[in-house]
Order: structure tokens, then sequence, then C-alpha cells
């Protein structure tokens, strides 16, 4: 597959991106992407939206990474809302992480029930004491910041 590159256009130059971590509807999704007006994401690029996100922190297309936040953000509940913190962290997207971190607050006991959470435990052990931190800080008002604003005056 050929992209041409900008950086490369005075000289006519074609640059080679070889995209094999894509299934192949991720990739028509992404392609159509790359050439459309870059305004919004076809329903079909919604659909991958978790793929489309990856893609555009691997190959350095932020327009594609905010359009797919979006999308994963409004699509939050309780049987996703890990995923999207995992997948938060890589980029760091505190937006997207902040999001999920509050639908886990809100769905906690479910979520804490169930068996994924056993798994999301074993294997993301920093992020489930980010879960438990945002928990408490927000139970807690003591522990933020904001509490004290007014002693401080900040």
């Amino acid at each position: 597959m050929m992209f041409e590159s900008d950086k490369f256009k005075a000289s006519s130059m074609m640059e080679t991106v070889t995209v094999s971590d894509l299934k192949h509807e991720e990739l028509v999704a992404f392609v159509e992407f790359i050439y459309s007006d870059g305004s919004m994401l076809s329903e079909n690029a919604k659909q991958h939206a978790v793929s489309l996100y990856r893609a555009a922190a691997e190959y350095e297309i932020p327009h594609l990474g905010d359009l797919c936040r979006n999308v994963l953000i409004s699509s939050l509940n309780s049987s996703n809302a890990l995923k999207v913190l995992a997948l938060s962290e890589n980029p760091s997207d505190n937006a997207l992480s902040d999001a999920a971190l509050k639908v886990i607050k809100t769905h906690q006991r479910t979520i804490f029930a169930s068996a994924e959470f056993e798994a999301f435990v074993v294997h993301h052990p920093i992020l489930t004491v980010k879960i438990f931190k945002f928990i408490s800080a927000v139970c807690h008002p003591i522990h933020h910041p904001a509490y004290y604003s007014h002693i401080f005056n900040y």
C-alpha cells in the first residue's frame, strides 16, 4: 500500500507504509478515512473505533485518534469500561481514561463482581490501583486537592 507523504511531495517520492496489524475490514475503514476529508468517521469506521484508535497512535494521525476517542467515550458502558481504560494507557489519553473511570465508578458493584474484573486485576495491577484511587478521591473529597482550596486560596 502506498500513501503519498507531504514531506516528499516536492520530490515526488512515495513512502511505503506496511499496515500488518489491522484486519481486512479495519484496513478498509482506515484507508477510507485517509482518503476522506477527515471531518467525521463513517459508520464503518465507527464499528472499528478501537483498532483505528490504536492505528491513529501508531501512525501519528491525531485527528483520527480524536474522532475515535469521541466514539469510544459515547459508547462507554459497564461492559466495555475496563477495556477502554486499558486502551487509554497506550497512548496515554487522560480524557479517555477519565471517562472510563467515571463509568467504572458509576457501575462499580457490577464491574467488581465480574470475572472480567478478576482478570483485569491480574493483567493490569497499576490500572487497578488507579481505579481505586479515583473512586476513593471521588467518594472522599478530603483526599482531593480542591477540598483544600479555601485554606490555600487556589
